[in-house]
């Protein structure tokens, strides 16, 4: 049930959007990758590279960036009605749902 209502977020998204599954996978790993190199500069890493491909490369990491992602879509699919369909991308740029955690 839980994949179900995943995969239909998805697709609502997709259609609202109007991006293919493929454009959206794509932005979401961009993000991610983008997100591991903020990570590691706001931790102090010195080796920044090092330190973001060694997340990149972590299922923990995607499992949790894709969960966060989900959050945002969610959100964007229930606020659909009271704002204007702006660009997909722009709307997860200007939500800063992906915290910095204290280690």
């Amino acid at each position: 049930m839980k994949d179900n209502r995943i995969i239909s977020d998805i697709d609502r998204i997709c259609k609202a959007f109007g991006i293919s599954k493929e454009a959206r996978l794509m932005m979401q790993f961009e993000a991610g990758c983008q997100f591991a190199n903020k990570f590691g500069k706001e931790l102090g890493v010195n080796d920044i590279d090092s330190f973001s491909l060694k997340l990149q490369n972590d299922k923990s990491y995607w499992n949790w960036f894709r969960n966060q992602w989900l959050i945002i879509d969610r959100s964007i699919l229930r606020n659909l009605n009271k704002v204007e369909r702006r660009n997909y991308n722009e709307f997860h740029n200007q939500i800063n749902a992906y915290p910095c955690i204290e280690l």
